[in-house]
């Protein structure tokens, strides 16, 4: 019942700065948003994605096809429903799998290279994708996106920020 300290505006207000927070954050602004808020409740940016030590899972990306590693969306759908003892939902994973392969390649036409290619558990085909090195996935693509957003006017990231109330509508 705390009266707000101040009432802002924001075109968009993104809840969160891991992998899917910043990404929704630089499409938008991709897309001509200029006035994108960033909320993060923690004192650092990335979320639990920050936290990934692995890699991240992809069927068909350049990577792979640049190793001669065969694999396919279809293949890794059913490594998925293998690994999730089949009670995962299969629209889901066919389209995870499906774009598995176009989220590497977005995230190497803005300068994040995931060339390092490994077989995880469970996998039928090497397809977990890392930063060169065997670095960790998650605190490599966070500074990224960091930096990435650093460099976009309009774009707002806001640490040690909850959400405590959003009001929708017009003006």
């Amino acid at each position: 019942d705390a009266a707000p300290v101040r009432t802002e505006m924001a075109d968009i207000v993104v809840v969160g700065s891991g992998a899917a927070g910043f990404t929704a954050a630089m499409e938008a602004h991709a897309r001509g948003v200029k006035n994108i808020v960033i909320l993060e409740k923690m004192p650092i940016p990335g979320g639990n994605s920050q936290l990934a030590a692995g890699g991240m899972n992809a069927a068909g990306s350049v990577y792979q096809k640049a190793k001669g590693i065969q694999d396919s969306p279809e293949l890794m759908a059913k490594d998925t429903m293998k690994g999730g003892k089949n009670i995962s939902n299969p629209d889901l994973v066919k389209i995870f799998a499906e774009d598995s392969a176009e989220s590497i390649q977005w995230l190497k036409d803005r300068g994040a290279e995931l060339e390092n290619v490994a077989q995880g558990g469970g996998a039928s085909a090497p397809r977990m994708h890392g930063p060169k090195g065997g670095k960790a996935v998650g605190p490599y693509l966070s500074a990224f996106f960091r930096k990435e957003i650093e460099k976009l006017p309009g774009v707002d990231l806001r640490l040690n920020s909850r959400l405590v109330k959003l009001i929708t509508g017009p003006d």
